[in-house]
């Protein structure tokens, strides 16, 4: 039996705070596209810039509530990203 393909998209940042433009993107982007599934990672020790003041828990929990409130499928997730240290 064939099973149909999935289409996810990923949505990363520090969410310190969550940016709702980013937010309506990606509702753009599962009707556009369309995804059957949307991840809001926050990331723990961004790249691009210094560590956000915020600690990683309460920013997880910040974008979890964001992104359950948002126009998404059903099965809209929300995962954790911790990195390793950098020294």
């Amino acid at each position: 039996m064939k099973t149909a393909a999935r289409r996810i998209g990923i949505m990363g940042g520090t969410f310190d705070p969550i940016p709702w433009g980013h937010l309506d993107a990606a509702d753009v982007a599962v009707n556009a596209l369309p995804l059957s599934r949307v991840f809001v990672i926050p990331s723990n020790c961004p790249p691009h810039r210094p560590q956000p003041p915020g600690l990683p828990s309460p920013r997880f929990a910040m974008a979890a509530r964001a992104s359950a409130a948002r126009p998404a499928p059903p099965d809209a997730g929300t995962a954790l990203c911790q990195c390793a240290h950098r020294g």
